[in-house]
C-alpha cells in the first residue's frame, strides 16, 4: 500500500507526518506542488513532486491514482496533512485516549487489510465518534483519511478530477452506486484543527468554490445529495456556508440494486 500525505503551503507544519510512528513515517510520501519543491530539499522523508500543470487536491489525488497504477500498486492511502489520532477506550468506548505508536501502526495495517475486501476504506472522523462505538462502521461519511483500491477506480473509470472540490465525496458516492461497500475503521479516529485553516485547500477553496461544488455534487447525484446552509463555529472562520447532506446508505442500496446484488 502506498501511504501518502498530499500537502500544500505547510512545509514547516507537517502535523500528520510528525505524529506518525517512525516505522510508518519512513514509508510515507509527502505530495507537494511543483513550486514548493525547494522547501523540501534535504528533507529526511520521501517527497513526490507534482508536475507544474497539476493544481488542486482533486488533480493531486488523481495523480496518485495514476502513479500507483504505473508502478503496479493497487492500494492507496491518502491522509490530510493536519491530522491527529485517538483510540477508543475499552473501559468507556464513548471516550478516547492518546494512541501509542503501536496503535497507529495497527490502524494503518488494518486499512491495508480491509482493502483486500473493500474498494474504499477510511479511518473514522472523531466528530460524532461518541455516538457509534462499533469497531467498524459501513457506508457512512468518510473524510480526511481515505484509502482506495486503484484497480476498482480504474475499472469503473472514476476520477477525482471530475469535481473541483468535494471530489472525495464524488468518488465515494460513485463507488457506492456501483455496489461497492465502504468500510470505516472506528476503533481509531482522526481529527483536524479546523476546516479551511491556513494552507491546504484554503488557498483556493473560497465560499464561491464551496457553493459551486455543493451544487455540482447535487446535480450529479440529485437523489442522494441535498444542498444545505450550514452554520459553523470554528471551521472556515465561522458563519454560514453551503454544504451537502448525503444519503450514503441509500446510495449503496441503490448500487446493490443496479449491480443485481439485492
Amino acid at each position: 500500500m502506498l501511504i501518502t500525505i498530499p500537502s500544500k503551503a505547510r512545509a514547516t507544519r507537517q502535523i500528520t507526518l510528525r505524529g506518525l510512528p517512525e516505522k510508518i513515517r519512513a514509508d510515507t510520501h509527502l505530495v507537494v506542488d511543483f513550486d514548493e519543491r525547494s522547501s523540501y530539499q534535504g528533507a529526511h522523508h520521501k517527497v513526490l513532486t507534482l508536475s507544474p500543470d497539476i493544481k488542486g487536491i482533486g488533480a493531486a489525488r488523481q495523480f496518485l491514482i495514476e502513479f500507483c497504477h504505473s508502478i503496479g500498486e493497487s492500494k492507496l492511502l491518502m491522509l490530510d496533512d493536519d491530522l491527529t489520532f485517538a483510540i477508543r477506550r475499552t473501559d468507556e468506548p464513548t471516550k478516547f485516549s492518546t494512541p501509542t505508536d503501536g496503535d497507529i501502526e495497527a490502524a494503518i495495517e488494518d486499512v491495508e487489510f480491509q482493502l483486500d475486501s473493500y474498494a474504499h476504506v477510511s479511518i473514522a472522523p472523531r466528530e460524532g465518534g461518541n455516538r457509534r462505538i462499533d469497531d467498524y462502521v459501513s457506508n457512512n461519511r468518510a473524510l480526511r483519511a481515505l484509502a482506495f483500491r486503484v484497480d476498482k477506480l480504474k475499472e469503473y473509470d472514476i476520477k477525482f478530477t471530475d469535481m473541483e472540490v468535494m471530489e472525495d465525496f464524488y468518488v465515494q458516492l460513485s463507488l457506492l452506486l456501483h455496489g461497492e461497500p465502504h468500510q470505516s475503521i472506528n476503533w481509531m479516529v482522526q481529527n483536524q484543527g479546523g476546516s479551511n485553516s491556513e494552507g491546504g485547500c484554503s488557498t483556493y477553496r473560497t465560499p464561491e468554490v464551496q457553493t459551486r461544488a455543493a451544487e455540482a455534487l447535487h446535480a450529479k447525484f440529485p437523489d442522494f445529495v441535498r444542498v444545505v446552509d450550514k452554520e459553523t463555529k470554528t471551521a472556515w472562520g465561522g458563519g454560514t456556508r453551503k454544504d451537502v447532506v448525503v444519503s450514503w446508505k441509500a446510495s449503496y442500496e441503490e448500487g446493490r440494486r443496479r449491480a443485481g446484488k439485492n
